[in-house]
């Protein structure tokens, strides 16, 4: 269990590295519900070593490559937009896991709002990872759909808020 729990955090850390792959056989060992509960908890504890990595190393280096005025124009598209809660949570469903982490600590996103959309986010996440996986195996072809159309809806909306809030933004600073 603890080898799955670590494989799940790695998996939010690292790009090239997935526990997905891994859940037939957790399904099989755990049931359903610890399964559940190990990979959603290892999910939730990389994203806050993500969000941390980003916040206090990310930043400074990134600084160095992009001006803090950029850095702060982004961070400011997702602390003050209207939607932007939104839209996080929205980012931490559609794209890979590590991304957003690194990202909103780069930009010094609240990490309470942070970790409160990632749980919102996560827990649908690890119950479509984990049946979803289990309905490619046993070929159960109506799961299969339902959990991508769910995905794809949820991208689609996710586009649409980022260029409202984009929008926003640059009716603001014209203004």
């Amino acid at each position: 269990m603890a080898t799955f729990g670590a494989f799940a955090v790695l998996s939010v850390m690292l790009v090239s590295f997935s526990s997905i792959w891994i859940i037939p056989i957790a399904i099989s060992l755990w049931g359903y519900l610890l399964t559940l509960a190990l990979l959603l908890g290892g999910w939730l504890l990389g994203s806050i070593f993500s969000y941390m990595i980003g916040r206090y190393a990310g930043y400074p280096i990134v600084r160095k490559i992009i001006s803090e005025e950029k850095i702060n124009s982004y961070s400011d598209i997702f602390s003050r937009a209207r939607e932007s809660f939104n839209l996080i949570i929205l980012s931490r469903f559609v794209f890979p896991s590590e991304i957003p982490g690194y990202l909103l600590g780069i930009a010094k996103y609240p990490f309470f709002k942070y970790l409160f959309a990632t749980i919102i986010s996560e827990i649908p996440h690890a119950i479509f990872a984990v049946y979803f996986i289990d309905a490619i195996i046993n070929k159960n072809i109506t799961v299969f759909l339902f959990v991508g159309i769910i995905w794809v809806s949820a991208a689609m909306t996710m586009v649409k808020m980022y260029k409202k809030v984009v929008s926003e933004k640059q009716t603001t600073m014209v203004l």
